[in-house]
């Protein structure tokens, strides 16, 4: 995405702030020839934002702004508080010490005019995402302390935390909130949020440059099929992977807590998934966070529920296991046509979910032995460890969706190897249909 266009809707996002803030510009802003395009003072109207996205600038917009009012280091310290009574970690904050030592992290955060304006507009503007970007910011804070890391390693994953989804500020609002799938030019689109961010961090003076990196690699995973440059750990800092993995259990706790029905325990069982998109080493840190929250456990079905989601569990049981035999099958009897290389990794890419499957022993024998030797109605021990089961098995049946996820976008290569993109389809359909099965 352009400078020019991502501007245009950074500047929609600060011309909206004048209801409850007025956003002016500080100095002259010229053009790159030099011409002057508004005059310092100007207030940041619909019709102000307007003229400058016509504009290429002689100097990145964000230095030119002034707002009235910012969030500043005690309405930032006030707001993370009050978000943290809203997650239900306050005591989880005050026993991990996380804000002690003089509130260290809004101390660092406060040298930065820069990310405070970034952060007041998105605050505004993206209220959701930034209550997800705060909630992200404490637990890599609280990761962060398991591994033992550095004041200084401490600030930078805190400040690459906050800064992390800065970059959708710059694209289209409706692309933002937009629910469901994305089209694929608007997949492109999305992941150039953490290209912007990533661009927008090494324009703040004094601000490391490790900031960036961990911006730029907090999509990546360590088996080498995330984005943007598909990276594997050996290349990965422990920064952008802190992150990673911050934003995985925030996204846990939207679903299965705040929209479902399960404790932080539940995020707790699905992060226990030895899936690679995660190192061991920072999984572990993470669990060890999550265990030390000492949340009360407590129960998503009633007894009664119970006999028909053993049933359930037993058919997406054999349901995974006919999938991922068919898939290997499919493999199998192709391997000339599919030769892997660079940019084309099917055999990585179900090793990686054989090597998930098998380390977890989820869709092994043994548990349908056990679900059919479960006491109806089940004991409490049997109930928690059931309901546990089942985020288990649905965070395998995810990974199995993010591998048909991967198989669609190497669409084009399939049909290219098969000379046929009939028969690229019905192996595509086929394997869609066994997974929806359920």
């Amino acid at each position: 995405m352009q400078v020019q266009q991502s501007n245009r809707y950074y500047l929609h996002h600060i011309a909206t702030l004048n209801d409850t803030n007025t956003a002016t510009l500080n100095e002259d802003v010229l053009n790159q020839h030099g011409v002057l395009v508004a005059k310092k003072g100007t207030l940041i109207n619909q019709h102000a934002a307007r003229v400058l996205a016509k504009h290429k600038l002689a100097k990145p917009l964000d230095h030119s702004i002034r707002l009235a009012d910012s969030l500043g280091k005690q309405l930032t310290l006030k707001y993370f508080e009050e978000r943290n009574r809203h997650f239900n970690i306050a005591q989880f904050i005050n026993n991990s010490e996380l804000f002690k030592e003089g509130n260290l992290p809004f101390d660092v955060l406060a040298r930065y005019q820069l990310i405070d304006q970034k952060l007041t507009v998105m605050s505004s503007q993206l209220p959701y995402e930034f209550d997800r970007t705060l909630l992200s910011a404490t637990i890599a804070l609280g990761i962060s302390q398991k591994l033992g890391l550095s004041k200084e390693e401490t600030e930078t994953i805190f400040i690459a935390t906050l800064l992390s989804d800065t970059g959708l500020l710059h694209l289209p609002p409706k692309l933002v909130s937009k629910q469901g799938e994305y089209a694929p030019n608007e997949w492109r689109m999305m992941q150039a949020h953490m290209v912007i961010a990533k661009y927008f961090s090494d324009l703040v003076p004094l601000l490391p440059r490790v900031v960036g990196k961990a911006i730029l690699e907090h999509h990546e995973r360590p088996d080498g099929f995330g984005y943007p440059f598909g990276k594997k750990l050996d290349s990965l800092g422990i920064e952008g992977q802190i992150i990673a993995i911050s934003d995985t259990i925030v996204s846990l706790y939207r679903k299965l807590v705040i929209n479902g029905h399960c404790s932080w325990n539940g995020v707790a069982a699905v992060i226990q998934v030895p899936t690679s998109a995660h190192s061991d080493t920072v999984r572990n840190a993470a669990l060890l966070l999550l265990k030390s929250m000492t949340i009360p456990e407590k129960n998503k079905y009633k007894k009664e529920q119970f006999p028909p989601l053993l049933v359930t569990l037993k058919s997406k049981h054999q349901r995974l296991n006919n999938w991922f035999n068919v898939l290997s099958d499919l493999l199998r009897l192709h391997h000339k046509e599919l030769s892997e290389s660079d940019s084309f990794r099917p055999y990585a890419l179900i090793m990686q979910l054989s090597r998930t499957i098998a380390n977890s022993g989820l869709l092994n024998d043994v548990q349908l032995i056990w679900l059919d030797d479960i006491e109806l109605p089940p004991s409490e021990p049997d109930r928690l460890d059931i309901e546990e089961y089942e985020l288990k098995l649905n965070e395998i049946e995810y990974q199995c969706f993010f591998v048909m996820k991967k198989l669609k976008e190497d669409f084009k290569e399939f049909s290219s190897r098969f000379n046929s993109a009939e028969l690229a389809k019905h192996y595509n359909e086929e394997l869609l249909d066994i997974l929806k099965a359920g």
